[in-house]
C-alpha cells in the first residue's frame, strides 16, 4: 500500500458514484459498530464490540494502478488485523471476473483476509459468486464475501429498526447512510430490468408458443434474481429478515432452480412462482406471476384452529382479516 492513505468520508467529495457510495459506506462502518459487526458477520472479522473498525478508499498497490475501491482493517488488542478489500459497483454495473480475480491476487499476495464485492447483482444461492468465471475454492487463504446493495441496506435498516445503536450521534450516522443509499441519484438500490428477453418470452407466453432457448433461461434467471431482491426489499422497508424460501437441493446447485423457473414458463402456460417467508407472520406469501396475460397473484395459506366448526372458523378468518 501506498502512503498517502485516503480515509473513506462520510460526506464524500469524488465526481464518481462508485467511490462516492465507497467512502460512504466505509466511513458509516469505522463509527457504527452494531452495523460493522453484523454486516460483516460471514467473515473472520472479530465479532468484539469494542473491536477497532478503519476504512480507507482507493488503496494503491503494486504492479501500479491496481486500486481497488476501497480496504477495511478491523482490530483489537488481542487479536490478528483482519484486513478485507472492497471493490464496488452501482446501477447496472457488473463485476468483471478479471478484476476480480486480479484483486484476489493483490489479497493473497499481502496475505489479507477477505475480497468483499459489493453491486446490484445477486448470488444465485448462499456461498456462490454472480459474476460468472469467479470461483473460490472452500479452503483459500482468502475468502471472497458478495454483498448486494439491497443487502446493505436491509441490515442498515434492521439494526434502525431493532434499535441497537445505543449513541445518538452513531443512529444518526445509520440513518442518514439509509438515506442515501435509497437515493436515486447514487444508483445503488436498483434492479436493472427482466432485459431484452423480456419481450420475445411474454409474448410466448401469450401465444402458448414458448419454446426453451436463451431467451427463457435468461428471464428464468433473472426471476430468480427478482425475488432475491423483492425480499431484501421487502426486508428493509419493515426491518425484518425476509426469507425467499428456496430448497435444499436448490441451494446446493443452483441451476437445478433455473430449470425449474424454465420448466414452469415452457409446460405451465407461462407462468414463474416463488415464495418468502416473513418472520411473525401468519403464514408464507406464495407469489405467481401470469406472463403471458401480465398478471400477478399474491395469496398465503392459513390454517384453520381445530376444534371450530365451519362457521367458527369462517368467523375466526373474518377476524383475522
Amino acid at each position: 500500500m501506498g502512503k498517502d492513505r485516503k480515509t473513506a468520508r462520510l460526506i464524500p467529495t469524488s465526481e464518481k458514484k462508485e467511490l462516492r457510495a465507497t467512502s460512504a459506506l466505509l466511513a458509516a462502518l469505522t463509527v457504527v459498530r452494531p452495523f460493522s459487526k453484523a454486516l460483516l458477520a460471514e467473515t473472520k472479522a472479530s465479532k468484539a464490540s469494542r473491536a477497532e473498525v478503519t476504512a480507507e478508499i482507493e488503496p494503491s498497490f503494486q504492479p501500479k494502478g491496481k486500486r481497488p475501491d476501497g480496504l477495511i482493517e478491523v482490530y483489537t488488542g488481542r487479536s490478528k488485523t483482519f484486513v478485507a478489500l472492497v471493490e464496488t459497483k452501482v446501477g447496472s454495473g457488473r463485476l468483471n471476473a478479471q478484476q476480480v480475480k486480479n484483486y484476489l491476487s493483490i489479497a493473497r499476495s499481502n496475505r489479507f483476509d477477505c475480497l468483499i464485492t459489493i453491486s446490484n447483482e445477486i448470488s444465485p444461492a448462499p456461498g456462490l459468486h454472480p459474476t460468472n468465471g469467479v470461483k473460490v475454492r472452500k479452503n483459500s487463504s482468502v475468502q471472497v464475501l458478495h454483498l448486494s446493495w439491497a443487502k446493505i441496506l436491509a441490515v442498515a435498516t434492521k439494526i434502525k429498526n431493532e434499535q441497537k445503536v445505543g449513541d445518538p450521534e452513531q443512529a444518526w450516522i445509520l440513518d442518514e447512510l439509509i438515506y442515501f443509499l435509497e437515493h436515486k441519484s447514487l444508483g445503488a438500490m436498483e434492479f436493472e430490468s427482466m432485459g431484452r428477453s423480456w419481450p420475445k418470452v411474454r409474448d410466448g407466453a401469450a401465444t402458448g408458443e414458448l419454446q426453451k432457448g436463451d431467451a427463457v433461461i435468461d428471464i428464468a434467471q433473472r426471476w430468480d434474481q427478482l425475488l432475491a431482491f423483492l425480499s431484501l426489499r421487502l426486508g428493509s422497508e419493515i426491518g425484518q429478515d425476509v426469507e425467499e424460501i428456496i430448497s435444499r437441493r436448490e441451494q446446493s446447485n443452483p441451476y437445478l432452480r433455473t430449470e425449474r423457473f424454465v420448466r414452469e414458463l415452457t409446460e405451465k402456460n407461462g407462468v414463474l412462482s416463488g415464495k418468502m417467508r416473513v418472520p411473525d407472520a401468519v403464514g408464507e406469501i406464495d407469489l405467481l406471476i401470469s406472463v403471458g396475460a401480465l398478471k400477478a397473484h399474491i395469496s398465503t395459506t392459513i390454517d384453520a384452529p381445530k376444534g371450530k366448526k365451519s362457521r367458527g372458523s369462517v368467523s375466526w378468518l373474518i377476524k383475522q382479516l
